[in-house]
């Protein structure tokens, strides 16, 4: 998914299926330039309502410890710790998954 502003890419991100009713946020990216500037959680929740759309009752998304701002962003946005759903690379990467039932 792409998130623009007239013509300028400000965002983009993607969603995938884990699971029949589970989907996957991946490579969330704001650009540097329009970070703090309330894109992010708009964006977010596009995908949010993409997922609900296409019938997700859950959506997971994993990232690193390092990574304070996005753990902070999912965290606001209703993202809670959850399992490991994959065998990430990283052995401290972190999980989380928020329930998006209507």
């Amino acid at each position: 998914m792409l998130w623009l502003e007239g013509d300028r890419l400000v965002a983009c991100g993607a969603l995938r299926e884990l699971e029949p009713g589970v989907g996957e946020v991946k490579r969330i990216y704001v650009r540097a330039d329009y970070r703090g500037k309330g894109f992010g959680h708009p964006f977010v929740r596009t995908i949010i309502g993409r997922a609900r759309a296409l019938g997700y009752r859950k959506l997971r998304v994993d990232t690193l410890p390092s990574m304070r701002a996005a753990i902070e962003f999912y965290q606001e946005l209703g993202f809670r710790p959850g399992a490991a759903f994959w065998p990430h690379p990283a052995a401290n990467a972190l999980f989380f998954e928020r329930e998006i039932a209507d």
